[in-house]
């Protein structure tokens, strides 16, 4: 089985609150790699550790991250407090070439109410590393 190294980065972001990006980078780097150990299809699962020859690299970007506002998004809506993730999640082999990449682009309900108060980035950080470790289950050899 192969291994994965998973890692993550921010570059640019929406929010004005950078240690919470900062954070957001961890956690989602976290997250993936949760779900790679649970799925099972690699060997080992390691944060940026040297690749040998059987390795998935795992990289990305947050390029929008905000948590809006519960109360704007309950209370207005149309778009009014939207939470924000999005992030470029690229898939490489142990010398760097690219293999695949994700686009995640999760935004909150723009109509508001209850379903988009409940909304926010961690539960899309969460959907999208399922979807990672889905997509990287499949490079697995």
């Amino acid at each position: 089985m192969p291994s994965s190294a998973a890692s993550n980065r921010a570059r640019k972001w929406v929010s004005k609150e950078p240690e919470r990006v900062s954070t957001a980078k961890a956690y989602f780097a976290d997250r993936i790699a949760t779900e790679l150990k649970k799925r099972g299809k690699f060997s080992s699962v390691a944060r940026n550790a040297k690749p040998d020859a059987n390795t998935v690299v795992i990289s990305g970007t947050i390029t929008k991250y905000d948590e809006g506002s519960v109360a704007k998004r309950m209370l207005l809506g149309m778009g009014f407090g939207m939470a924000l993730f999005e992030a470029n999640v690229e898939f490489r082999d142990n010398k760097g070439t690219g293999i695949g990449s994700i686009k995640v682009d999760k935004n909150s309900w723009p109509l508001g109410g209850g379903l988009a108060a409940g909304q926010d980035p961690q539960g899309f950080m969460d959907g999208a590393a399922k979807k990672v470790a889905e997509e990287a289950g499949k490079l697995a050899k």
